[in-house]
């Protein structure tokens, strides 16, 4: 029996139809044109009592000092996926460094919802045994700034939303950096690809993928990429 068979009635009794309606008739008015603000770097683990520490726990080399941007990204509940993307700067120069697991990690994370969970077999039992698959590219400094550059713009223009911006199915992305002895951290919820939350999630996907590959042509699109939004941020 497959973990989504295990899922899917709990999930339904937990979500019911018509309140999965209501959030997608919340978020179809319009685009995401901007990020909006979150507690931490880990809010899209953050909805159940222990997600944030679970995440934390798994990805902790992210927040190491030498860190100067990261992402963090999860699939909605049917797809547990999660990845860690960020670049790293010390004396041997920058560089891409991508960490991500299959591992359900929403499922670690709260007691209450376990009791409903008990069914499905975590492996590993314990969120602290997690191993993520790990990569890490050398990446040329002058385009690791031109990431930061558009990675603080979009951050810098993070605002609430009239309404909740969150559907039913989709992926989570909290974007955060250290800024002048301050944390910038904005999340969004699957964006339009046009939009400046989902050209810099591009970006995201495109270091991870160079970071996979390490060819110059996936360097040439992360380069793109950034030159995009560049582009669309100017006044």
């Amino acid at each position: 029996m497959t973990l989504t068979d295990h899922l899917q009635p709990l999930l339904d009794k937990r979500f019911p139809a018509a309140l999965v309606a209501a959030v997608l008739m919340s978020t179809a008015a319009s685009a995401q044109e901007h990020l909006w603000p979150a507690e931490s770097a880990w809010a899209a683990a953050s909805v159940n009592d222990n997600g944030a520490a679970v995440a934390e726990a798994v990805f902790k080399e992210a927040f190491q000092p030498d860190v100067t941007l990261r992402v963090y990204t999860t699939d909605a509940f049917m797809r547990p996926r999660a990845d860690m993307v960020f670049i790293k700067h010390d004396k041997s120069g920058h560089r891409v460094v991508t960490m991500s697991t299959h591992a359900p990690l929403w499922m670690y994370s709260s007691a209450v919802w376990m009791k409903d969970f008990q069914a499905v077999k975590l492996d590993p039992p314990d969120y602290h045994d997690i191993r993520p698959t790990r990569c890490e590219a050398p990446i040329p400094g002058r385009l690791a700034g031109r990431i930061a550059l558009v990675w603080r713009s979009v951050l810098l223009e993070t605002r609430y939303y009239e309404k909740s911006r969150v559907g039913s199915d989709g992926a989570w992305a909290v974007f955060s950096m250290t800024d002048n002895h301050r944390e910038l951290i904005g999340t969004t919820w699957s964006p339009d690809d046009d939009t400046k939350p989902g050209m810099l999630w591009s970006i995201a996907d495109a270091m991870q993928d160079y970071c996979e590959k390490k060819t110059s042509n996936r360097l040439a699109k992360l380069t793109g990429d950034v030159a995009a939004l560049e582009a669309k941020l100017k006044p």
